[in-house]
Order: C-alpha cells, then structure tokens, then sequence
C-alpha cells in the first residue's frame, strides 16, 4: 500500500494492525459501554492501517474526516459515546480538543486474538452524509461487514482475477464511508492499493499517479468518472491493463463513456451500481466499455441478490416507479433514533429483516435492468454523497438576518450542485462569508451550496410558495 509518501508491505501492514488493535482495544475497555473509538481519517497509507486495524481487529469505531469543521466533529464524537481519546490515524492530523490521541504503531508482538462477535454485534458507525449537524447514525455489525467483504471477494475470483500483481487498485473514495472502506478492504482479498487524495491532486496528475501504478481495478464515484470523460485527449493518461471499472451513483450517462475509452480499453468490464451505507450494494450491471450504447441514461442493471431485493410499487410516483427494499446485509438500526429506525427497518412474515432505501427504479422491458428514478425524499447527490436542500434551507432560516430563503439543486451536465437563494432582512449586517461560515459550520463540505443568490425578494407564485422557475432571473442584490 501506498499513499506517494509512505509506503507499506503487508508484513508491515499486518504488525502495524496487530499493534494498533491491541492498544485501541485496550483503550475502549475504559470508555462506556457501548462506546464507539473515533478514527480520525484523511487519505492517507496511515489512515488506512488504522481502520484496518479497527476492523480486522474487531475494535468498535467511528471513522471521521479530519477536514470536517471542528464543530461537527465535536457532535459526532459527543454521539459516540466516546470517552476521553480517539485514534489518531489522519497524516495531517486535527486533534480533538481535550482528547487524547492513541497513535497508530507497529510492533511485532501479536495482536491479542478478538473473540468471535454475535451475528448482530455493532461493530461500525458511519454517520451519513446527511445535511445537518445531526446526520442518521448508521450502525452496522461486524456480520454485515464481514459478508459485504465476502460476496466482493467472491466476485473478483469470479471475474478471473489472480493472486500478486493481477489484483491493484486505487483508492479515491474517502475511507470514512462505507464504499470507502469497502474498497480499503480489497486488502484482505489480496489486493494492493494506491491512496489518492483526490480532493488536493488536480485530475490529470490523478491518472499520472494512476498510470505509474497499472492498476488492474478502478473504483470511481461518477462524478469524478465525468471529469475524466471531459478531459481533452492530450491531457489523458491511458490506464490499459484496467480490466475492471466500478462506477457508483446515479446520474450517469452512455454519453459519458465516450471520453473514458481515451483511457480504459475497449475489453474494460464496467461495472454501475446503486448501493448505500444501510443496505450496501443492491442493484449493479456490467458491460464491456467497447460495446456500450451510444446514449441514454446509464441503466442500474440486476439485482445482485434476487431474493434479498424488492421492488414495491410506488404509484404516487408514477405507475411503473417502484421504491428498493433491500435485505440481507443490512445495517442494525440508525443511533438512538427508534422513529427512524422503525419507519425504513421492517421484518416480513417470515422474521427476515429488510430496509426501505426510498430510491425509486423503473424497469426496462427491452433490457430486463432497472433504471434509477430519483429519490422519495428531496436528498440528491452532489459529489457522489447524499445531501438535502430543505436541511440546508432550514439552517439559513435559523440565522439572524435571513428572512426566507430556499435551497435548489442545479444539475449541469449530469452533476449536481446546490444553490441557496435569500432574502435579507433590512437593515440586517449579515454578510455572505458569515453565511458561508455558518453553513460550514453545520454541513459536511459537499453540501455546502456551490454559490449563494441575495434577492431583494424572493419571487413566490399565485399560491404564494416560493417561484422555483424564477429563481434565477433575480432581482439580485450585490453583496
């Protein structure tokens, strides 16, 4: 494993695991009961040791990123149930104020052996990437992550993939997220890894990085798929020996294939999916790059799992659309919030749990997959991750000065982005950086809205509701 600054053998991976395990675990003996370790994670070779040592090592935790805002790191450490310390396992690392750091160590002394947890022993906590500073809680046990491992690790011996160099990957997606760590686990099915910031690395020099590593898998959120696709030829590098690319989120096009055959070869299996942190991976389809449709919305493909996927009819939403139950290797419950956890869990009549995703599908007759239809509530995603505008817009109504607002989402070439837009009340001193610095403040940095329009009045309609469709005339006031 490598990040372009250290690098790491599995032997060395493996001691740094036992090490850092043993100590984390030790350490959570002192914290109350049912308390979860907070991980603070960046992308970095260190931050992967430490969450490999949290789940090869059975140590309950929460995996957190070190650029949120000090304010929402507090609340979910506070949610947690945390003590006194956190692991330490970000390279750039933002401590936690009057927490002690447990750093990640190697040793050659063996890790102590982990008894083997209940079926439904909690053993991960992801907080979504929800809007607000109380995003749902998502706790997963170590059963369900062990057999999300497991199925992945099924499928790449059954596409044929080798032991040793046959198996390398980058790393893109952040590791506190279940996709995110859901690849970081591909260590255990024998793959190496390269950890890419995406986020401080400009894209060309992405797939430099990725070119003088040859992966053999890719694993890329959509929207960084998009701006791979758009890059003009002469900046691309060609990534040949890809033989697998996974490709997640809805909201992408056929069209789109058209500048990743500049990279990816024409026998690129490509793999799209609709998957969530609740329910994992539940829709995918694959198709070779170089026999691809010309357009049309990308098509979400099969279940993976037939008998542990449902499609119940939605009408309201349309008279084909039908919203994804999934079952399976589902999450246990949202933390401490029964309403929540009651209305999405449910068990049939045969005691088999399921969860309602409130995504929606349509079923294409001419080619047996399902195709994505939005979503129940009015969550989109932006940069690969679930944000809400009626949060955002609630968090503007709650600051002084802000006399309506409305948050919309804007899509422009199949990406999505949020636009706020607000009215000021007069007199008011509020500025556009102190709206920028409350909402950071609250919000995980994708769903910070992208600008934000000051009108004199928000336009409304006959029925007095806010024009939607007049937003973006204005009037606008400077700020």
């Amino acid at each position: 494993m490598t990040d372009g600054r250290v690098s790491i053998t599995y032997g060395e991976l493996l001691e740094t695991v036992q090490a850092t395990a043993g100590a984390a675990r030790a350490a959570l003996r002192s914290a109350p009961t049912g308390a979860y370790l907070p991980v603070l994670v960046d992308r970095s070779t260190r931050s992967a040791a430490a969450v490999l040592a949290c789940v090869l090592g059975r140590v309950r935790f929460l995996p957190v990123d070190a650029n949120a805002s000090p304010e929402l790191l507090r609340s979910l450490v506070a949610r947690a149930g945390a003590a006194d310390f956190y692991l330490r396992g970000a390279a750039r690392d933002t401590s936690f104020a009057g927490l002690v750091a447990l750093d990640v160590t190697r040793s050659t002394t063996r890790m102590e052996r982990a008894g083997e947890p209940d079926a439904d022993e909690p053993g991960l906590l992801l907080f979504s990437s929800g809007t607000t500073g109380e995003p749902k809680g998502i706790v997963l046990s170590w059963q369900t992550v062990e057999d999300r491992w497991r199925s992945r690790d099924a499928e790449y011996d059954a596409e044929g993939f080798g032991p040793g160099d046959d198996r390398r990957q980058p790393l893109v997606i952040p590791m506190d997220s279940s996709w995110g760590i859901a690849k970081l686990l591909d260590v255990a099915s024998g793959f190496a890894e390269q950890v890419v910031d995406v986020s401080r690395v400009r894209p060309v020099d992405v797939l430099s990085r990725m070119a003088q590593f040859a992966p053999t898998a890719v694993a890329i959120p959509a929207q960084l798929a998009r701006v791979f696709a758009q890059m003009p030829g002469s900046l691309t590098h060609p990534l040949p020996n890809v033989r697998r690319l996974h490709i997640a989120a809805e909201g992408f096009r056929y069209e789109h294939l058209d500048g990743l055959r500049e990279i990816f070869s024409a026998q690129t299996t490509v793999v799209h999916s609709l998957a969530s942190s609740e329910g994992g991976r539940e829709i995918a389809g694959t198709f070779t790059l170089g026999r691809a449709p010309a357009s049309g919305a990308l098509h979400l493909g099969r279940p993976l799992f037939p008998h542990l996927l449902r499609v119940v009819p939605a009408p309201v939403y349309g008279s084909d659309v039908g919203e994804v139950h999934v079952g399976g290797a589902i999450a246990n419950e949202y933390l401490d919030d029964p309403e929540l956890t009651a209305e999405r869990f449910y068990a049939d009549a045969d005691g088999r749990r399921w969860w309602r995703s409130h995504d929606l599908v349509t079923y294409d007759e001419e080619t047996g997959k399902y195709l994505h239809g939005g979503r129940m509530d009015d969550a989109v995603k932006v940069r690969g991750k679930l944000a809400s505008p009626s949060d955002i817009t609630a968090i503007l109504l709650g600051i002084d000065g802000v006399a309506g607002a409305i948050t919309v989402p804007v899509e422009t070439e199949g990406a999505s982005r949020l636009v706020a837009h607000v009215e000021i009340e007069d007199g008011s001193a509020v500025q556009l950086d102190g709206l920028r610095r409350a909402l950071a403040a609250r919000l995980p940095a994708h769903a910070v809205p992208s600008a934000i329009m000051r009108h004199a009045q928000l336009p409304v309609n006959v029925r007095g509701k806010v024009d939607r469709a007049a937003l973006m005339e204005g009037p606008f006031v400077p700020w």
